[in-house]
């Protein structure tokens, strides 16, 4: 199975398929941000009645991810960021 970023429009006759494909991709990478291994990963597609998924897909489906955190943490900082200090002790 490929998983492209292709949008299809929702009269297409492969629009429900396209949604099982998102559905599966969000799974996926919500399993890649809790630490989930990646045989692991394979198990919980077949569990959820695919025929699984190889390591090189679970890869290609999580640089998406890693392109937003990189973009995230290497984005500037600027103008004012207040914040509230509170001390329990």
């Amino acid at each position: 199975m490929v998983l492209s970023a292709a949008r299809l429009p929702t009269t297409s006759p492969l629009a429900p398929r396209r949604l099982a494909e998102k559905a599966l991709a969000a799974v996926v990478q919500e399993a890649y941000v809790h630490g989930v291994s990646t045989c692991s990963v394979d198990d919980l597609v077949k569990a959820m009645g695919m025929t699984g998924i190889s390591k090189s897909q679970v890869s290609r489906l999580c640089e998406e991810i890693d392109e937003k955190v990189k973009a995230f943490l290497s984005r500037p900082i600027e103008g004012d960021w207040p914040y509230l200090w509170i001390d329990a002790t």
